[in-house]
Order: C-alpha cells, then sequence, then structure tokens
C-alpha cells in the first residue's frame, strides 16, 4: 500500500506551481502542509463518478447549485487549496460562480482510499466543517457506506441503505439508494 506523503514547511498555493502536473499525484495543501497522495484506483473512481452523475443530475434544471467534478480545488486562504473528488458550489446571482468567487460549497465529497481515509476524516473533515461546508459525505465503498457530515456535527450520521440530500427546501429532495450506487 502507498501511503501519503506529508511534507513539513509552510506551503502556500504559489508553491503547488513548482511541483510536478505530470506524474498523477495529487497535491493538497491544508492550513500550510502539503499532502501527496497517489492516483485513486479503478473502483474509487467508478463510485466518484456514479455519484457525481447522479447529483449532476438532480442539479440539472434547479437553481441551486453546479457540480464541479476534479482537477479543481477549493481555495480557503494562500496557505489552504483542497481537490475533493468533486463538490457542488451555490449559483452566484443565478449564474455559475467563477474562480474569483469565494463561496462556501454546499456539498463536498471524498472517497475514501486507504491512503487517504486517515486524512479524509480528519484534517479535511475538519476543514469542511471549519468553513461551514453544507455537507460532507465521505463514501466509504469496503462498508458500503456515506458518512454524513453537518457543519456542527460531532459524529457522522452513517446512511447504509438511503441517503437524503436537500440543500433547499425549495425542491424536492434528492433520494440515492446506497446498495444501487455500489451495485453498478
Amino acid at each position: 500500500m502507498v501511503m501519503p506523503a506529508r511534507i513539513e514547511r509552510d506551503w502556500t498555493i504559489a508553491d503547488l506551481d513548482l511541483l510536478p502536473d505530470d506524474d498523477g499525484n495529487k497535491y493538497e495543501i491544508i492550513d500550510g502542509v502539503l499532502y501527496v497522495s497517489p492516483p485513486p484506483g479503478w473502483p474509487h473512481a467508478f463510485v466518484s463518478r456514479d455519484l457525481y452523475a447522479l447529483i449532476d443530475e438532480y442539479l440539472r434544471g434547479k437553481s441551486l447549485g453546479i457540480a464541479v467534478f476534479p482537477r479543481a480545488g477549493i481555495k480557503r486562504t494562500e496557505r489552504t487549496w483542497v481537490e475533493p473528488d468533486f463538490f457542488v458550489l451555490p449559483l452566484v446571482e443565478g449564474r455559475r460562480p467563477s474562480s474569483g468567487d469565494d463561496l462556501v460549497p454546499l456539498l463536498v465529497v471524498e472517497v475514501i482510499s486507504p491512503s487517504s481515509k486517515k486524512r479524509d476524516r480528519g484534517v479535511k473533515r475538519e476543514l469542511y466543517q471549519r468553513i461551514s461546508t453544507g455537507e460532507y459525505w465521505i463514501v466509504d465503498s469496503d462498508r458500503k457506506a456515506i458518512e454524513v457530515w453537518s457543519p456542527d456535527a460531532r459524529v457522522p450520521r452513517i446512511a447504509s441503505d438511503r441517503l437524503t440530500w436537500q440543500p433547499s427546501a425549495e425542491y424536492p429532495p434528492l433520494e440515492i439508494d446506497i446498495a444501487a450506487l455500489f451495485a453498478r
């Protein structure tokens, strides 16, 4: 098993431009700490793609937000840049947000891998809660469950049968059949 590296020094987003962009690794900075992760395996990619497709389809035609797939990231400060598997940003006055818009995600989704689960459940969860992300989902393919974190949660809600996501009372919720998601 390849473990992600944690490089000690105070890193900034400007430092990311000095790192290779063609080696397949994912580079993230959280509070000035650089994290390097190997590329995910196919099962990770398939679950991420399938869940993204469900959420993207749900959002179409609604003035809620837009699903953003990698290699896009979330910038909070010059010392924090993360690339979740995907996330949903709110619309800005009815339009797609631009990179200059400082927005809090409605939803952030991470599909855990052996190399990322400690960070996804630890420092990344703390970051997403600190910035008041609407919901943070940790997708665990081994357990066939999704951990749902809200900004003020001390423990996650575990969804293993059905997951309901309703970012606005203006629209009906998205109902996700967890078993069907993992059976795809």
